[in-house]
């Protein structure tokens, strides 16, 4: 409540503010309010407009009597102004004879009431005064209220939106705006089911949902989102709660990863000591037939064959025990990603060039993180090489595109977040949770071994970092790789 109506209620003493440049006025004025008000009421007095805004805006008064004539400005001028200011008080406008236009645009300006000097009496006077200033201070507890509730609306933990029968947004909390790192008067008005990727439609029905949601960023979270019928105004409606579960997800991603990579190192071991061995053998018996052929080249060439397949194949054995035990022993040291990541990008340019494929690098030449040169290089050589294929996969749709490789950084905390963007062919919400599965791969027999996402997943995270994946089909996809910065 207004402190200074809360204290005129107290002391039963009301101070009111005459502005009016007529003396005469003034004293018809000063007399109707001691027959009505007698020693409860003190009258101030000010006939200037300049100085009457002075007045005003030190909050003394608990009402205030405007006349409407106040030279070349008008009683309504000085309303609008201390209006602005945010005055509680109510103001009384003066007139010499009714004029509705002059009533009509009091009322729109804040007026608590209009009255015609030639009809005031004592009680007419006493009545206005008092009745404005009750519905000031019930106006005033209303917009206190109103203020409490919205802070409370704006400081709730999650997210909250209401939502009309069609989905449009009607209001949103703070949160919500957080969580889509959009501006709350802009949502207003939009709809949140076009945020949504691939969820069912929002029902005026008690149900949960778990959702991908694209950000105004450009980013997305992943959200738990509650909704229930509502009724906002007097209209029905849908009130939506949603909560980031964007950490959770993750978390729950790398524990699945973790019991798949134990299963893996538990086969790798297996396959290391159960097929090595034959391997050997069988690799040192081709060398000595191949020895043995002379001059035939059939047979030679033959016996080329078979080593590098046995050579393939324990290959692929060395990839599944660097998979199952990480990198863990290789030594970490303060490097520029830069000027590695510079060194794939000339090694791959020409695949690049001839796919024609811009390469965008954004990345500080003072950043500096924590990793293993040999094995970070294997990192983004898989992330640059699974893009290509992914954005030769779209070129060979035929849709027109230009198609770009953009590698950024967003630094951190203590860590740094390198973006590997590419414009290809996306990525599937059924694959997407499967990308860093050993030997889950979307590319043609022979092309790859579904190795790479895993075993660059398990190099990372042995250095303390992450890689996570935003995409959606069609619109290309980003891959980040989160490592630590020293010191």
């Amino acid at each position: 409540m207004n402190g200074t109506l809360a204290a005129a209620g107290a002391r039963k003493t009301i101070r009111v503010l005459l502005v009016d440049d007529d003396d005469d006025d003034r004293l018809i004025i000063r007399d109707l309010l001691v027959e009505s008000m007698g020693k409860n009421v003190v009258l101030d007095w000010e006939s200037g407009y300049e100085t009457a805004k002075s007045r005003i805006s030190d909050g003394v008064h608990d009402a205030y009597l405007i006349d409407y004539r106040l030279g070349p400005q008008t009683g309504l001028d000085l309303v609008r102004e201390a209006s602005r200011e945010g005055n509680p008080a109510p103001f009384i406008l003066l007139t010499g004879h009714g004029d509705l236009d002059v009533d009509m645009a009091a009322l729109k300006s804040g007026v608590a009431d209009f009255l015609v000097k030639t009809q005031l009496t004592a009680q007419v006077l006493e009545r206005s005064i008092r009745y404005s200033m009750e519905h000031a201070t019930a106006m005033e507890a209303l917009r206190e209220r109103e203020e409490s509730l919205r802070s409370l609306f704006d400081a709730a933990f999650e997210g909250i939106f209401v939502l009309d029968e069609d989905g449009r947004v009607l209001d949103v909390n703070s949160t919500a705006a957080q969580i889509f790192a959009g501006d709350p008067a802009e949502m207003i008005g939009s709809f949140l089911q076009d945020s949504l990727i691939d969820a069912e439609p929002l029902a005026a029905a008690e149900r949960s949902h778990q959702v991908l949601a694209r950000r105004f960023d450009g980013g997305t979270v992943h959200l738990d989102i509650y909704t229930k019928p509502y009724r906002f105004r007097g209209r029905p409606a849908v009130l939506t709660a949603c909560r980031d579960i964007s950490q959770r997800v993750q978390m729950e991603a790398q524990i699945l990863q973790q019991d798949r990579l134990a299963s893996i190192g538990f086969l790798a071991s297996s396959l290391a000591h159960e097929i090595g061995t034959p391997l050997g053998v069988i690799r040192g018996r081709a060398e000595l037939l191949g020895m043995k052929a002379g001059g035939e080249p059939v047979v030679r060439e033959n016996v080329d064959v078979i080593v590098a397949q046995i050579d393939r194949v324990s290959q692929l054995i060395r990839s599944l025990l660097n998979l199952a035990r990480g990198d863990k022993a290789a030594e970490l040291a303060p490097l520029e990603p830069r000027q590695m990541i510079s060194s794939v990008m000339s090694l791959m340019r020409h695949e690049f060039s001839k796919a024609g494929i811009e390469i965008v690098k954004e990345l500080p030449e003072d950043l500096r993180v924590l990793a293993a040169p040999g094995p970070l290089h294997q990192v983004f050589l898989n992330l640059f090489v699974n893009a290509l294929h992914s954005m030769q996969a779209e070129i060979r749709t035929g849709r027109p595109k230009a198609h770009r490789l953009r590698v950024f950084a967003k630094p951190g905390d203590g860590v740094v977040e390198i973006g590997v963007e590419d414009t290809g062919a996306g990525i599937s919400k059924a694959n997407h949770k499967r990308l860093f599965t050993p030997f889950f791969t979307t590319k043609d027999i022979g092309v790859g071994t579904g190795l790479g996402l895993a075993t660059s997943y398990r190099i990372v995270e042995a250095w303390g970092g992450s890689i996570r994946a935003e995409s959606e089909e069609g619109k290309g996809a980003t891959f980040f790789v989160t490592l630590k910065t020293p010191d």
